[in-house]
Parts: C-alpha cells; structure tokens; sequence
C-alpha cells in the first residue's frame, strides 16, 4: 500500500509523508551477566514512538534516530527532485511502508519524461529510493520507467541505473543526486533502444516456458500443455483446476505470456512485459507486504534478464 501525492510538493511545510509519518527512538539493551547482574549491551532497540514497536536491533555505531528517519530520506530526495534539471511537472510520488515500518519505499514517476516503446505506449522515467530499518536494505536509488498502459513497472538492466547504494547512515548529496538523476536520461534512452531490440529478436514457445520455468522456480511449466492463443484467455483458475503441479507465479506468467505475446508478437519484448507485469501487479498473500515483495520481484526480474537474455550492443 502507499500514498499517492499527485501534485509534488513545492516546499517540505506543504509536504506529506504518508505511511512513513511516524518518529524513531533508540533505547540500549540489557541482559544479565553470569552472575545475574543487568549490564548495558552495546546493541540498541530502534522503536517507533508512536507504537512502541521494535523495527531493528543495531551495534553502537548505527546511526542516531535523526539521522535514520524516513522522513529526512524523503526530504532529501525531494530537495534533489527540486535542483535537478528535468520536467517534474505533475510528478508522481508514492510513499509505501512494510513490515509496520521495518523498510520503506518511495517512487517518484515523471509523466512529462518519456519516451515511445515498441509497442507504441509511452514509458515515463521513474526513481525508485528505498531504505530499511531492520538492515535488511541498505539505502538505494535507482532508475526505472513506468509503462503508460499497464503501469508496469519497466526495470532497467544497465548498472548505471543503480544511482546510489549506500549503509544507512549516509544519505545521497543534493548535488551530486541532482547531477546523477539528470545523467541517467542517456540510460533511459539506452534501455529504450534495447527494448526495440528484443521487440525484434523472435523467441519459441518453448523458449518462453523455459525462462518462465526459470523464473518461477516451476520445472513444470514446461510439461503444460498448449494455452489458447486467442482471447478469452484461459484464466488463472482454469490453469490452477487443470494443473495443480504449476505454482502461484508460474501459472500467473503462462497466462501473461500468452496475453503479451498475442498482441506484440512471440518476442524478447512480450516476454519482459510478461515479466514485469508479474513483478508489478502479481497478488500477493499480505497487503501489508506489497511494496517489499514488489521491490524483491522487480530486483529477482533484473537478475533474470541480465543472466538469461541476450543483451544487443547499445550504450550502457
């Protein structure tokens, strides 16, 4: 889940935090030597304050409270939205928070940053910063595109997309983030050229089952039978009745390949789509985990891709 603010604040007095709009403290542990004595651990509790609850237990040099705030992570990264030089009229952002605060996710969509896919929707750059207090994130900032029709949310597999990667005490100069969002404009354009290419790069059916078996950790993907090729597709229910041998995301990405590749052919292009369209939009089994299994999804896709596809010669 997350907040939508679909008119950009100017200044941080306008702004809103949604989800992440809660303080942190910090509190030493205790425990009891062998003899029974409480001694003070040199790890700290970090808690919300307006919930009590525990979000991560860290060593003495972790962060102070101050400086690990998702608030100041959102501060930041709308200062560096406000000095770089692109189009941020009627930027969208969304603010997510899973695990009741233990990781925190914030998308940025610029509609007036696109460009034309193959198929011919419109992809609008997107930035993508998140950060945990549990430590299972450092703090992140990459790049993506937001595909207009199906809002799927396009991975870009060049390393340059990843702008920033750091522990969480360290959060991106203003600056330098201004410099390196205006920057990844060139990977944009690089990775559009490369959808066009897999738009012509032809695969098999056989082909597609493989890398969905792959995908989906389901070797039995490849022993189902043939979809329908033309609407009404098969649904998710007639493939879950038929073949109780197939997972949740091996059966959601068939019927996906067999929509993408009908309408833009049997390609390296319909079956990224048929990719992202699961790492997006795929049910999940919690709605209070959506954001942090949509992360993981999307960062398990871009794997994928770099190891499996071909990558064509255009500029990283």
């Amino acid at each position: 889940m997350g907040n939508i603010i679909l008119d950009f604040p100017n200044t941080k007095q306008e702004s809103s935090y949604g989800e992440a709009d809660f303080e942190i403290a910090s509190s030493p542990l205790m425990y009891k030597d062998a003899e029974g004595n409480s001694k003070v651990s040199s790890k700290h509790s970090i808690y919300r304050t307006d919930t009590g609850e525990e979000l991560g237990v860290h060593g003495k040099n972790y962060s102070a409270p101050s400086q690990l705030s998702y608030k100041r992570m959102i501060d930041n990264q709308r200062s560096i939205f406000e000095k770089a030089d692109l189009n941020t009229t009627d930027m969208k952002e969304n603010i997510a928070v899973s695990g009741n605060g233990k990781r925190c996710f914030v998308t940025n969509v610029l509609p007036e940053e696109t460009l034309i896919t193959p198929d011919g929707d419109r992809a609008s750059l997107s930035f993508l910063s998140a950060t945990s207090l549990d430590g299972t994130l450092p703090f992140i900032m990459s790049a993506g595109a937001e595909q207009g029709a199906c809002l799927n949310g396009q991975v870009f597999i060049s390393g340059a997309a990843t702008l920033y990667k750091s522990r969480h005490n360290r959060l991106l100069d203003i600056d330098r983030g201004a410099k390196l969002i205006l920057d990844v404009t060139t990977t944009f354009q690089a990775e559009v050229d490369r959808w066009h290419e897999w738009s012509n790069t032809s695969i098999t059916r056989d082909d597609a089952r493989r890398e969905i078996a792959t995908l989906s950790n389901c070797p039995d993907v490849l022993d189902f039978g043939r979809l329908p090729r033309h609407p009404p597709y098969v649904s998710l229910k007639a493939l879950r009745d038929n073949s109780k041998k197939i997972n949740k995301a091996g059966r959601y990405l068939l019927v996906k390949w067999e929509e993408y590749s009908t309408r833009m052919g049997m390609n390296r292009w319909a079956l990224y789509n048929t990719f992202t369209d699961w790492s997006t939009h795929a049910p999940t089994r919690s709605t209070s985990n959506v954001s942090n299994v949509t992360y993981l999804r999307g960062e398990r896709v871009k794997k994928h891709i770099i190891t499996n596809f071909e990558t064509p010669s255009v500029a990283a």
